[in-house]
């Protein structure tokens, strides 16, 4: 009688461990479609994939008298009074 009792409680605790797994497997194989389009959106139906280019945007980005120093040694400039335009 005491190996059916044994049998009976193994079976049960591997029972109720296997639910508790196929939980997060279930979890995962709905999360799996959101993962691929975050991870490979493609292109169909986009302005790209149509052949529409999005207008160009003329930006100039200018800095005037820039200075940097390291805090670990601020003794010693890396850049001092630097002047540059980025067309």
């Amino acid at each position: 009688m005491r190996p059916v009792l044994n049998l009976v409680n193994f079976t049960v605790s591997i029972g109720s461990q296997l639910l508790a797994f196929t939980q997060i497997i279930v979890k995962s194989v709905q999360a799996t479609p959101d993962l691929n389009q975050v991870v490979d959106p493609g292109t169909m139906g986009s302005s790209e994939s149509q052949g529409i280019l999005r207008r160009r945007v003329d930006v100039d980005v200018v800095f005037n008298y820039v200075s940097f120093y390291y805090p670990t040694n601020p003794y010693v400039s890396v850049l001092n009074k630097m002047s540059t335009r980025i067309a």
